[in-house]
């Protein structure tokens, strides 16, 4: 018998139009069978997989035209984040909202590349204080640009406003499962310090009820 881990959710229905996003990190593993007749789970809709067992490191870091090596790191659980990353990473708000209050500026976005299938658009960006060369944070998105309204995608296609930023200007409805914290104890990326640690978060960023959006965002020691 074959068995596909079924996430069971507390979930918070009341989803945002402001620079908040509901979280959706609370769940045990069940297993539960796959059913009589499925052979693999290579049968079970991709998007159902990436909801059960969220993006991976390995898959967002092979999005990008010219791959990023992806050093060693540990998966960890969010109580054993320190401070100022937990403050930066532990929360339910969009991660440009949370540096801009940390940082007490405007955050601009920089993207360093991207690529495009039919399927998805992904990019490497990091956020800056606006003024500044100073890297407040890194991060990877892969975006199913299906799944969002036409002008959102264009605004995003823009590449000149940080995402969180058109999501609430769009007014989308929206909310993120964090679904693992990640420490390296070096990540060499522009602007990142060699010799500190690094704590980042992945996880999926739903749109008006569609998991429209995976992520993986990262702050520097």
């Amino acid at each position: 018998m074959q068995y596909l881990s079924d996430f069971q959710f507390n979930v918070n229905a009341n989803s945002q139009l402001s620079d908040k996003v509901t979280v959706r990190n609370t769940f045990h593993f069940q297993q539960v069978p796959i059913g009589a007749g499925s052979s693999s789970i290579t049968h079970i809709n991709s998007h159902i997989i990436l909801q059960i067992m969220g993006p991976s490191l390995e898959t967002l870091f092979a999005s990008l035209p010219q791959p990023v090596p992806l050093p060693p790191f540990q998966l960890i659980d969010p109580t054993a984040v320190p401070e100022p990353f937990h403050q930066l990473l532990v929360h339910d708000r969009h991660m440009t909202m949370a540096m801009e209050s940390y940082h007490q500026c405007k955050i601009r976005v920089q993207v360093l590349q991207r690529q495009q299938s039919p399927e998805w658009y992904a990019r490497q960006i990091l956020l800056l204080p606006v003024g500044s060369d100073r890297v407040v944070q890194g991060g990877i998105v892969r975006i199913h640009l299906h799944m969002l309204e036409p002008e959102v995608q264009q605004a995003i296609l823009r590449e000149d406003t940080p995402l969180g930023h058109v999501l609430i200007h769009h007014e989308v409805l929206r909310h993120i499962e964090v679904t693992n914290y990640v420490r390296f104890e070096h990540l060499h990326w522009q602007g990142f310090k060699n010799n500190t640690p690094a704590y980042g978060r992945l996880g999926i960023l739903y749109c008006d009820l569609q998991p429209a959006i995976e992520l993986f965002e990262v702050v520097p020691g």
